[in-house]
C-alpha cells in the first residue's frame, strides 16, 4: 500500500465486519416478524419452524407487531 493511503484503516474495518458475523445476541432475540414471515411460519413443518426460528429470531409478539 501507499504511503498514508489508510489500508490499516480498511483492514481494520474488515476485521470487524466479519468478527461481527460471528458474534450472537442470543437464539431467542425478540423481533418484528413481517406478515410473509409469519404465513411462512405457519405452514412449515416443527423441524422447518425450528429453522427459521434460528434463523429469524424469535418472534416479538405484543405491541402492534403481527400475530
Amino acid at each position: 500500500a501507499q504511503e498514508g493511503a489508510h489500508d490499516d484503516c480498511v483492514m481494520a474495518l474488515a476485521i470487524a465486519y466479519y468478527s461481527k458475523m460471528q458474534q450472537s445476541a442470543g437464539e431467542y432475540t425478540p423481533r418484528k416478524w413481517t406478515r410473509d414471515m409469519w404465513q411462512d411460519y405457519n405452514k412449515a413443518s416443527p423441524e422447518d419452524k425450528a429453522i427459521l426460528r434460528k434463523r429469524w429470531g424469535a418472534p416479538y409478539t405484543g405491541g402492534g407487531y403481527y400475530e
